[in-house]
């Protein structure tokens, strides 16, 4: 059995991080069997060093970028392992040639760089998103919702040596009692008529149950890029530049309220720092909250954060200011 390389570290948490569900709502329920894998024909998906490296992040975001390409009526863009492992190495500080370099990617610092630096292709070009959402892990109906709209979304996995003896046999990826040898990347591109996802790893396609998403996945993004929009201003599942802007601006101005809140929770924190902290009682908690709501909404973005987004901010404003009373 062939032991194949991974490269995804354990998810961290990213408190300003956009959720799928406050964006995209009353979305199409996806058909049973959907993809455009097949627009790929007989190119080949490429292993991208993820045979000898752990940087399948990596591999994942150009796997990604080969569809989306094609999704948009272009031709394929060419992207090699070197540039895989550049990117690599710009953000995680991995050198070729030295090994104790290669210690893998957390996902939540490479979506960041591919919104504000992209990927590389051979030609030295970059690649941006525009921007991303974060999934909830293991919901395998939201998984199924974005991968429609969007063509193809990165989800993070732990898996076993059992995956790569499944790899090898050619069958689904599903649960087994065999440990977990490490966190994984791959980019889910469809769903087929067994009503397995279809994920791009270790150079080919391979099938997923979802159950095993639903045991094994640690964390997920849906990207949004200009590259899915075709020669006819439609991405294939018919999102114009019109709805395209329109989406991105929500993403922004949510992204900033979130910053926003953060902001001050910090200032709140350090004004009113302390040793111990005391438990606000219910009006106290509710007080700290309507304050933080109100200078969310004076400057602009109160309608971009939901009250359930705001309410951990406001309730860490509540307990550093109790506690330093």
């Amino acid at each position: 059995m062939t032991i194949y390389k991974t490269g995804k570290l354990p998810a961290q948490p990213m408190d300003t991080a956009i959720r799928f569900g406050d964006i995209f709502t009353n979305l199409p329920v996806p058909p049973p069997v959907f993809g455009h894998e097949a627009l790929m024909g007989d190119q080949p998906w490429n292993m991208l060093g993820n045979d000898e490296f752990g940087n399948c992040v990596w591999a994942a975001a150009a796997h990604d970028m080969y569809l989306w390409s094609l999704m948009g009526g272009r031709p394929r863009i060419h992207i090699t392992t070197l540039d895989t492992l550049l990117d690599y190495g710009a953000v995680t500080g991995f050198q070729i040639g030295d090994p104790h370099t290669d210690k893998g990617t957390e996902m939540s610092a490479a979506v960041e760089y591919y919104r504000t630096v992209g990927i590389r292709d051979s030609s030295g070009n970059r690649h941006s998103i525009s921007s991303y959402v974060a999934l909830n892990p293991g919901d395998t109906d939201q998984l199924a919702t974005a991968v429609y709209l969007f063509g193809a979304i990165d989800i993070g996995i732990s898996i076993s040596s059992a995956q790569s003896h499944q790899f090898d046999q050619g069958v689904p990826w599903h649960s087994t009692m065999n440990p977990f040898t490490g966190g994984h990347c791959v980019p889910i591109v469809g769903r087929n008529s067994d009503g397995n996802f279809l994920c791009v790893t270790w150079g080919r396609l391979q099938a997923i149950t979802p159950e095993f998403i639903q045991k094994n996945m640690d964390e997920g993004y849906a990207y949004l890029s200009e590259n899915i929009i075709g020669l006819s201003g439609l991405s294939p599942e018919n999102f114009n530049q019109v709805e395209l802007t329109k989406m991105l601006s929500q993403l922004a101005n949510a992204r900033t309220a979130k910053v926003m809140a953060e902001i001050k929770k910090d200032e709140y924190s350090s004004k009113y720092a302390a040793v111990a902290a005391i438990e606000p009682s219910p009006a106290q908690f509710e007080a700290a909250f309507e304050a933080l709501r109100a200078d969310i909404n004076n400057a602009g973005y109160g309608a971009f954060i939901s009250d359930e987004t705001l309410r951990p901010f406001s309730d860490a404003v509540a307990v550093a200011v109790v506690t330093a009373v």
